[in-house]
C-alpha cells in the first residue's frame, strides 16, 4: 500500500510540474527611447505585457491593432512594430475613445532574451 501511495504522489507531482512548464512563455525586451530614457517590457504569453519604466510597473493587455502589436493599460498604450530586423516601440497616452492618444516616447529595441 505504501508503494502505491508513493507512486501516486510522484505521478501527481510530475503532472503539476508539467502543467507549470506549459504555462505562458515569458520573455523580456529592452528599449532605448529617443529621449534617452530606457524601459523594459516583459511579455507574459501573447496577451500580457508588463512595462517597467524606472520604478513604475504597468500591466497592459493585448488590444486590436491594424499595424503591429498593441498593448493597452489604464493610462498608457504600447505599439510594437517590426521593420526588417528592427523592432520599434511607440508609447502613447490612452485616448478618450480607448485608442492611442498623444505620443509619449518613440523607442527602439536594443536587447531581447
Amino acid at each position: 500500500m505504501r508503494h502505491r501511495s508513493i507512486a501516486f504522489l510522484l505521478g501527481v507531482t510530475a503532472l503539476l510540474v508539467a502543467g507549470c512548464a506549459s504555462g505562458p512563455q515569458e520573455h523580456t525586451a529592452r528599449y532605448e527611447c529617443d529621449s534617452g530614457r530606457p524601459f523594459i517590457v516583459t511579455y507574459r504569453g501573447p496577451n500580457t505585457a508588463i512595462l517597467q519604466m524606472g520604478p513604475r510597473l504597468i500591466e497592459m493587455q493585448a488590444a486590436p491593432s491594424p499595424v503591429g502589436q498593441r498593448y493597452a493599460g489604464t493610462e498608457l498604450q504600447l505599439l510594437i512594430q517590426s521593420e526588417d530586423d528592427e523592432r520599434r516601440a511607440t508609447l502613447f497616452t490612452r485616448g478618450n475613445d480607448g485608442g492611442p492618444g498623444d505620443i509619449v516616447e518613440q523607442c527602439r529595441e536594443t536587447e531581447r532574451d
